[in-house]
């Protein structure tokens, strides 16, 4: 119950989803479960920007994340994509897929995770992550 309540976004990423979501098609692949991530979504003003949302199946606790990255990448249905995640299941889901990975520094994981699983790029603010998607840095490790 409190995760509808409690849960804040990022300084920054709201700016940033909007910027994109006029440029590029966004989608969200996450391990939680179909059952918190939409509405969490919904709760925080985020919805609009994402035009797929893929996530853990209600009977399935073990979905892994590059599976639910597969069904996100065949829903949107798009050539050009990148994966941003703060984790290594993100760095190791894009890669098994054979995307470009961007590890983020303001989530749950850190920086030497997101280094030991070959992250392609790793950005510590909204704006830098802005900058490398627009294409204006991406030589950033």
């Amino acid at each position: 119950e409190v995760y509808l309540t409690q849960t804040r976004v990022f300084a920054g990423v709201v700016a940033m989803l909007a910027a994109l979501s006029q440029q590029m098609a966004l989608a969200v692949a996450t391990s939680k479960s179909v059952l918190f991530a939409g509405p969490l979504l919904d709760a925080l003003g985020l919805a609009r920007f994402f035009v797929v949302v893929e996530a853990a199946d209600v009977d399935d606790t073990n979905d892994d994340k590059t599976a639910i990255v597969g069904r996100a990448l065949e829903a949107l249905d798009c050539d050009d994509v990148a994966m941003v995640g703060d984790r290594s299941y993100d760095i190791n889901a894009a890669h098994a897929h054979g995307l470009f990975a961007f590890g983020v520094t303001w989530g749950i994981g850190n920086v030497e995770e997101l280094r030991a699983a070959g992250a392609d790029a790793i950005v510590d603010s909204p704006a830098e992550l802005l900058a490398l998607l627009r294409g204006a840095d991406r030589t950033r490790r």
